[in-house]
């Protein structure tokens, strides 16, 4: 582990995303035009958009690498079934979706054999649903922000005053843009680092690698 920046729990080459909150509130409106986001059934003439959005494995998967900006509510859905890896949370969003974007009826994950279902009436240990993840430095962000400033689930993904940043330790892209102006630094309200939310004691992965020091002492 290494200690960067003063007062900063920092692992190596580990992500460093952002929440950036604008300052303009924008309504929450109904998406009345998917577009490519939704699973087209090619062999069903009737009904060639059949309302399923279906993830890949890359759609799901937020690390440090590459750098982006997630502006749009496709990007922030897929960060929030990331964050939250939970079946639970998957059926909440299915609910809000169903509110908000027209014809939806349901996601498709790919299915992974590592990650083992309950088991089936034979007794046999079914593969589950991949819902991918956020890296193990700001995998709390998420949870914390809409706790703290109390943003439920359907405003953070409907809302454009939301932008998540994905960025990595050793790049510092955002920190660079910022510092020479590149966007509207006017516009932003907050800006919350995962720096300044997630400490050692959420981060899973350290804290499976301390044990397994600690066992092996």
């Amino acid at each position: 582990m290494l200690q960067i920046r003063r007062g900063v729990y920092e692992t190596n080459s580990s992500s460093s995303h952002s929440i950036i909150i604008k300052k303009k509130d924008r309504p929450i409106v109904k998406v009345t035009d998917p577009g490519w986001r939704m699973y087209i059934d090619e062999d069903d003439e009737n009904n060639p958009r059949n309302g399923v959005i279906k993830f890949d494995d890359r759609d799901l998967e937020f690390g440090r690498d590459p750098f982006r900006f997630l502006v749009d509510w496709y990007d922030r859905l897929a960060y929030a079934i990331a964050a939250y890896q939970s079946r639970d949370t998957v059926e909440t969003l299915a609910d809000i979706c169903r509110r908000r974007i027209q014809e939806f009826r349901g996601f498709s994950f790919p299915s992974k054999h590592w990650i083992l279902d309950d088991e089936n009436e034979e007794g046999d240990a079914e593969p589950a649903d991949y819902y991918g993840y956020v890296d193990h430095q700001s995998e709390c962000l998420l949870e914390k922000i809409l706790n703290h400033y109390q943003i439920s689930l359907e405003e953070f993904i409907f809302n454009d005053r939301y932008v998540v940043v994905i960025d990595g330790d050793e790049y510092q892209y955002f920190e660079a843009l910022t510092e020479q102006e590149f966007f509207n630094k006017d516009a932003i309200e907050r800006n919350e680092p995962a720096e300044k939310w997630c400490t050692a004691e959420d981060d899973k992965e350290f804290q499976e690698w301390l044990r397994w020091e600690e066992n092996e002492e």
